[in-house]
């Protein structure tokens, strides 16, 4: 399948059966990785689940891909408005991928696409408040915290905190 975007270490695209599915099945079973998330991380899962989730996740739904052909991670994209301009972000990367910069890296190829070519104003995301790893990601990506939802994610037998971060065009274009 053809690469949708990409940058000197990386690629963007839709996943496909014909990918090699494994590192992806390894991502997604591993459940204290994946507490943060709400739809994956609650039950293992083999192939057909994966292939079903795939097919029923919501938004666009690209899976990130380093040079050597492995997939490392997902981005998501949701609730594209188009009359107000703003969707929801959300980035996804297997562990052993980590500290790296392909965080980074996939999360500007994205945010770049969705303000200069689809003419999104605000890019907006919820991260649990624990999830320092994504803070620091977003906070280097220039995204503000706007506010908190109380109690708004089951982690570890406990309702926990969802923050709010969002950035804009004019903030995306200073910064560039």
């Amino acid at each position: 399948m053809t690469k949708f975007l990409e940058s000197k270490r990386i690629y963007l695209k839709k996943i496909s059966l014909n990918d090699n599915l494994d590192n992806y099945l390894d991502m997604v079973n591993e459940v204290n990785e994946l507490k943060y998330i709400d739809e994956l991380g609650r039950f293992p899962i083999n192939k057909k689940d994966l292939q079903e989730y795939i097919d029923n996740v919501s938004g666009t739904f690209l899976s990130i891909f380093n040079n050597s052909d492995e997939h490392i991670g997902n981005i998501r994209v949701t609730d594209i408005h188009p009359t107000n301009r703003h969707c929801s972000f959300g980035i996804l990367l297997n562990s052993k991928y980590r500290g790296n910069g392909y965080a980074k890296e996939a999360s500007k190829l994205i945010i770049e696409h969705l303000f200069m070519n689809l003419n999104v104003n605000r890019i907006e995301l919820y991260v649990a408040e624990q999830n320092k790893f994504a803070i620091s990601l977003y906070e280097s990506l220039e995204f503000i915290k706007e506010g908190c939802k109380r109690e708004s994610i089951w982690i570890n037998g406990h309702y926990n905190n969802l923050l709010i971060y969002s950035i804009l065009f004019k903030e995306y274009k200073n910064g560039k």
